[in-house]
């Protein structure tokens, strides 16, 4: 079991300190005397725990003191209650420490979530962001509930130091992969078919050509990459055709009409990807070529990708059917070429960014040392760098040299002790008003989940950072970068809980549902859903659109599913839905569809606890542990709606599912990929019909209208979730006010993304811890 730094632990033992002995040492005795005989050691109820002060959060205590406030804790039942007078004084003292970051927030200290620690080496040491992965080489963040910049759940062990250890040592040796310090030249290395290697099913070489029959097959030159020994651009070009394609059924891919298609990509520390695609021609061997960017020691290669996954298989397939055996098809590959690197960079780029030079350092200048490692220092810690620190590493940096007798490899080793440290890997920050190095931290993490660029680092160290027009520069700059992608993907996926999909996907021999599988449906989920919410981002949309729409995001595969008529191919693009669409907003959606099922049946209670969660920021308590689960009825004589009309009439289980079952049942009208139904089966009519919050809808048509009417509350919930993926804590009193402010100036702003965005980042809540 891994030894957690005990951190946090300290925190809530001087939380507790503080409580005993302060202001606030009143609340103690009150919460003693008339809440722990249902919230203590022995009773739980509602799943809350009151008898240790020091384990109560900052959503605990606003809900504590929103009970106090209503006079439903006590609650009536309880065989003693306090007078008013002492109420409203224990309420006072629960107002001020629910607003208290002494009690309310944790810790100052978050440690870089896994996708931040991956884009900060990369912009740390210039590395690629598609071939080169620091993540690879530490341990899953383990983040059971909310987003993964939670600090709460961020804990360090003696294990995870020694997975950074070794992921920085594996960078920076990628980074900084040469003590060659001369330019090299460019050359030109290439093979025939005698040199060219297949990783997969192989048959038929000629003296023409080699030929690879299997979708996910590599071919390459033989040993090409001990050939790469500089990062850099180089060209890749084939000699290709397409070979003995097969007419009709069970004649393996690519299907009769469509085009033979080689992909020309990199292999590099685990990671492959496909740069260039091309359509190519049948028998006829033609040249293809493309320029890709390959690390040192990477592995370019030319793949035949809508190849058949297991061409094996189709002779089984067609033996069975009393068909005729064929050889199945193949991509010929005849001439192998690497030209490279092309118009070098130099010094490379991660040495220009690693080192902070723009010509190739002289490492024996003492002067040249210490202005490298104090740069370093300065953008690893992500602030400035006191004396203590520089002399501390400088020693650490001659210690190295004493055993290496290389500089190179000195900065090498140092680099890694550095970017093993705390420093490094935690975000600090103070209490109250953060200074310009945090804030320009706060700023980056949130839109780039990545280290601040030399920009926002100047402000920071100038100060100029906090200057409001300054401020308000950096946000617009920061989102018109790409790197703003990051938050995009980073939120919006956990806020959605897109990340899941994939986790309960159909079974692969289900017949029903092939096409989840054979239209490659789960990406297409993916990329319609992050392209919404991408779209209204960055055109300013309202952010009620999420509630419905009159458009959405379409591939052929998605246009098939939703039985929308459609002219493109498998490129998403933004589609005009039909009139009275039950297509608008996330709940028209396949991805949300499919999180909300179990990959065999549709699941109405989590559907509802979906909605309630992430849109509107009301979650049911978890169930109490005596009401037994729903039990789905395999035999189909009772429907979904009659097992939740059953179970409510359970007085344990009525308060919860009134509010929860409507919107579960609404969206009962689309299967477990998405498809429109009307019906279980033939005898089984689905009624998508309720009644929420008031207001009564027939169908998903006139839930999403029911939803619009409280869009207010849609609005305050988007806000907070926002703020916590941020701020990587929950909020408390004195943030939830500020919050109320902001969703007023959003209705204000007819709920424009942008416009409540920019509020938001310019708001005390960015601007403090």
């Amino acid at each position: 079991m891994m030894r957690i730094f005990p951190i946090l632990g300290l925190i809530l033992a001087f939380a507790s300190q503080l409580m005993g002995q302060g202001e606030y040492k009143p609340i103690v005795p009150f919460l003693q005397k008339y809440c722990v005989e249902c919230h203590g050691s022995d009773k739980q109820k509602g799943d809350v725990r009151l008898d240790d002060v020091a384990d109560i959060g900052a959503d605990l205590w606003i809900e504590i003191y929103e009970q106090m406030e209503f006079g439903d804790m006590p609650p009536e039942e309880a065989d003693i209650h306090p007078t008013k007078e002492h109420t409203a004084e224990i309420l006072k003292l629960v107002d001020a420490i629910s607003r208290d970051e002494r009690f309310t927030i944790a810790t100052g200290f978050r440690r870089m979530n896994k996708r931040e620690y991956t884009n900060t080496v990369r912009d740390l040491l210039g590395l690629s962001d598609k071939l080169f992965n620091p993540g690879t080489y530490i341990f899953d963040d383990e983040v059971e509930k909310g987003f993964d910049t939670n600090s709460e759940s961020l804990y360090i062990s003696n294990e995870l130091l020694l997975e950074y250890l070794n992921s920085a040592s594996f960078s920076l040796n990628a980074a900084l992969y040469t003590e060659d310090y001369t330019k090299p030249e460019s050359n030109t290395d290439s093979y025939g078919p005698k040199n060219i290697e297949v990783t997969a099913y192989l048959d038929g070489k000629t003296p023409d050509y080699v030929i690879s029959r299997v979708k996910k097959g590599m071919v390459f030159g033989k040993d090409i990459a001990n050939k790469v020994k500089t990062s850099g651009y180089y060209r890749i070009a084939a000699t290709a055709a397409g070979v003995d394609r097969s007419q009709g059924e069970y004649g393996g891919a690519p299907a009769d009409g469509r085009p033979f298609q080689m992909g020309i990509g990199v292999f590099y520390n685990g990671v492959s990807h496909i740069y260039h695609e091309f359509d190519i021609k049948d028998q006829k061997l033609m040249n293809y070529e493309g320029v890709v960017w390959l690390e040192k020691g990477a592995l370019p290669y030319v793949q035949f990708i809508n190849g058949t996954k297991k061409p094996r298989n189709i002779n089984r397939m067609r033996v069975r059917r009393n068909l005729k055996p064929i050889t199945p098809p193949g991509l010929a590959v005849g001439k192998f070429t690497m030209e490279g690197p092309l118009k070098l960079e130099w010094p490379p780029r991660t040495y220009k960014t690693a080192f902070q030079v723009n010509e190739m350092p002289d490492l024996e200048l003492r002067g040249m040392r210490d202005q490298i490692l104090r740069n370093f220092i300065s953008r690893a810690f992500r602030r400035q760098v006191n004396n203590e620190e520089r002399i501390r590493y400088t020693r650490y940096l001659e210690d190295q040299y004493s055993e290496s007798n290389s500089w190179h490899q000195a900065f090498i080793r140092t680099f890694a002790a550095i970017m093993a440290s705390t420093d490094f890997l935690y975000i600090k920050e103070d209490v109250g008003e953060l200074n310009p190095f945090q804030l320009a931290n706060r700023l980056s993490y949130l839109l780039w989940s990545s280290m601040p660029d030399m920009e926002l680092f100047k402000l920071a160290n100038s100060g100029e950072l906090l200057d409001p027009e300054v401020y308000k520069d950096q946000l617009r700059r920061m989102l018109k970068d790409p790197k703003s992608r990051n938050f995009v993907e980073g939120f919006a996926l956990q806020w959605l809980s897109i990340d899941e999909l994939g986790t309960m996907r159909p079974a692969e021999d289900d017949k029903q549902h092939a096409i989840y599988f054979r239209n490659n449906l789960e990406q297409a989920m993916r990329s319609e859903t992050l392209s919404f919410f991408e779209h209204i981002l960055f055109t300013n949309q309202p952010i009620t659109d999420f509630l419905d729409s009159d458009y959405t995001f379409l591939n052929k595969a998605l246009a098939d599913l939703y039985e929308i008529p459609f002219d493109g191919g498998n490129e998403l693009v933004m589609v005009n839905l039909p009139r009275d669409s039950v297509r608008g907003g996330l709940l028209g959606q396949a991805s949300i569809h499919a999180i909300t099922s179990n990959g065999v049946e549709t699941l109405p209670v989590t559907r509802g606890h979906w909605v309630l969660d992430e849109l509107m920021g009301t979650p049911p308590p978890p169930p109490p542990e005596e009401v037994p689960a729903i039990v789905p009825d395999l035999n189909n004589v009772n429907t979904p709606r009659d097992l939740l009309v059953k179970h409510r009439e359970d007085p344990k289980c009525f308060a919860c599912h009134k509010n929860m079952d409507p919107p579960g049942l609404a969206l009962e009208s689309f299967d477990i990929i998405g498809r429109y139904r009307d019906s279980y089966g033939k005898n089984s009519t689905i009624d998508p019909s309720g009644v929420f919050l008031g207001t009564k809808f027939d169908d998903i048509r006139g839930f999403k209208k029911a939803l619009l009417k409280d869009k207010d509350i849609f609005a305050y919930n988007f806000i907070v979730k926002i703020a916590e993926y941020g701020k990587g804590r929950k909020l408390n009193r004195k943030d939830h006010e500020i919050v109320k402010e902001l969703a007023a100036n959003a209705k204000a702003h007819n709920y424009k993304f942008m416009y409540l965005l920019g509020d938001v980042l310019l708001s005390d809540l960015m601007k403090n811890r």
